[in-house]
C-alpha cells in the first residue's frame, strides 16, 4: 500500500508540474518561416506591417544568392575579421559604425538586408537597431562560425 501512494504521489507531482510548464511557456501561436505576425491598423483602420527581429539560416541565404534575389549582405565585424574571410557579396559596416553608416550606405528602408558577424551576438544587436532605425526587412543570419559554404579571404 505504501508503494502504491509513493506512485500515486510521483504521478500527480509530473502531472501538476507538466500544468504549470505549460502555463509558464503555453501554446505558442505558429511561426512562418521564423517570422512572427505583428501587424497593427493605422487611424484609417488598414493594416500595417511593423518591422520585427527575424532569424534567417545559412542555407536560406545560399538559396537567395544562388537564385540571385536582391537583398543587402552586411559583415558587422571589424575591418581584420573581415579580411579574415567573408561571405561572397558581403559589405563590412562594424557593428559600432551602424547607427552613423546604416541611412548612407543603405537609403532604402524597404530593402531586404542580412547581417552577420562572427557569433551572432553583433548580429543580433546590429538587426535590433536597425528596425529601430526605420529598416523594415532586417534579417539576422547569425554567426559565420554556422556558415557552412565557401568564404573569401583577402
Amino acid at each position: 500500500m505504501k508503494r502504491v501512494f509513493i506512485i500515486l504521489a510521483i504521478v500527480v507531482m509530473c502531472v501538476v508540474g507538466g500544468f504549470a510548464v505549460s502555463s509558464v511557456y503555453g501554446p505558442q501561436p505558429p511561426e512562418e518561416n521564423n517570422i512572427a505576425n505583428n501587424e497593427d491598423s493605422d487611424v484609417k483602420g488598414d493594416k500595417v506591417s511593423k518591422a520585427i527581429y527575424r532569424k534567417i539560416t545559412p542555407e536560406e541565404v545560399k538559396n537567395m544568392q544562388t537564385k540571385k534575389e536582391s537583398f543587402v549582405l552586411v559583415d558587422v565585424r571589424t575591418q581584420e575579421e573581415f579580411d579574415e574571410g567573408h561571405i561572397s557579396g558581403a559589405t563590412l559596416v562594424p557593428s559600432d559604425e551602424i547607427t552613423e553608416a546604416a541611412n548612407e550606405k543603405f537609403p532604402d528602408k524597404d530593402a531586404k538586408i542580412v547581417v552577420y558577424c562572427r557569433s551572432g551576438g553583433r548580429s543580433q544587436m546590429v538587426a535590433n537597431q536597425m528596425i529601430e532605425m526605420g529598416y523594415k526587412n532586417v534579417y539576422d543570419l547569425g554567426g559565420i562560425i554556422d556558415w557552412p559554404y565557401d568564404v573569401v579571404v583577402k
